[in-house]
């Protein structure tokens, strides 16, 4: 399978075996791992997916990968933040809230694949002790600002925080969690970081329609209110089809004039999110069958045209697919 032989060559060229924390260049050779924290939760969610994928089938590989969640959770994702060792009993605390979205829905992630609660644990507490505790209201609504410091409530760091929330209400049941992400899908929804067209902030990027999308069908699936899987459809529609996320029908290079590095993690933000709308019975049969025609469209991109083996081991997946 192109999964695993691509998963094979990631663990065997980018990851930190001892650390369980993944390098920013094959084997480390540019030494350029120091400030790479957020990038740290969608690095090891490739491992977390595969082992979902191969727990039953290849159990001792599985087993590997249950090893690498643990150093990286031992090692703290890699966190790197000044405060980390000053008045932070976890470990995690950063400044940037997004980031610490990212990881905490990493630890859910890893907590639902091998049924670990120490992974649950942490993860609800640096939301509860920490994310909840920068929320701020205003007439605009309820949500978390970008940095702890700051007043701007993004939609890189509030629909992340919504799709938390759906998930600690369905773990615990707790009313507070559902609660809150209401307030947060109102804070995107009514003062235009969602637009009528299904674009999510400006410009519209692939992580935050991902989550976005994730957002809107999980309190589908805890309310039954069809307007959230409409919103969800809405969003996955205008990124295939709208322009703004695409080129030629593919996943655009988010990198093109703009030097930060960070956008081209924004697509392995995406993708999982669609997946999850394609294999949900409740989407609509149309948008369905066109998010696994557009996810088979860019996957044969990627496979068959945007790997040049020659380059082994410096393979890299192309900014734009």
């Amino acid at each position: 399978m192109a999964a695993d032989s691509l998963t094979y060559a990631y663990v065997d060229r980018f990851l930190n075996k001892q650390k369980g924390i993944f390098w920013g260049s094959a084997n480390n050779v540019l030494d350029n791992t120091r400030y790479l924290y957020w990038q740290q939760a969608h690095a090891i969610d490739v491992l977390v997916y595969s082992y979902e994928r191969i727990k039953g089938s290849n159990p001792t590989l599985a087993n590997q990968y249950k090893n690498y969640f643990k150093l990286w959770f031992d090692n703290k994702a890699n966190n790197w933040y000044d405060w980390r060792g000053a008045g932070d009993p976890t470990g995690f605390l950063n400044e940037y809230t997004d980031d610490m979205c990212w990881i905490i829905l990493t630890m859910l992630h890893m907590s639902e694949a091998t049924g670990d609660l120490t992974y649950f644990d942490m993860g609800r507490k640096l939301y509860d002790d920490y994310v909840v505790a920068r929320a701020w209201e205003d007439e605009k609504g309820w949500g978390f600002p970008w940095k702890s410091n700051d007043r701007n409530r993004n939609a890189c760091t509030n629909t992340p925080g919504c799709i938390i929330a759906c998930k600690l209400f369905s773990a615990t049941g707790e009313q507070k969690y559902f609660d809150h992400a209401e307030k947060l899908y109102n804070l995107m929804l009514n003062n235009g970081t969602v637009r009528s067209t299904g674009a999510v902030g400006e410009p519209p990027l692939t992580y935050t329609q991902g989550t976005w999308i994730e957002a809107c069908r999980l309190l589908y699936h805890i309310t039954k209110v069809k307007a959230y899987m409409d919103q969800a459809e809405l969003a996955a529609n205008f990124t295939m089809t709208g322009g703004r996320c695409t080129t030629n029908g593919i996943l655009r290079n988010e990198r093109a004039g703009n030097d930060d590095e960070n956008n081209t993690v924004f697509k392995a933000v995406l993708v999982p999110y669609l997946v999850n709308l394609a294999k949900d019975s409740s989407a609509q049969l149309p948008t369905r069958n066109a998010v696994k025609q557009f996810l088979k469209q860019n996957a044969e991109a990627l496979w068959f045209k945007n790997f040049d083996r020659q380059l082994s081991p410096a393979m890299y997946c192309n900014h734009y697919w």
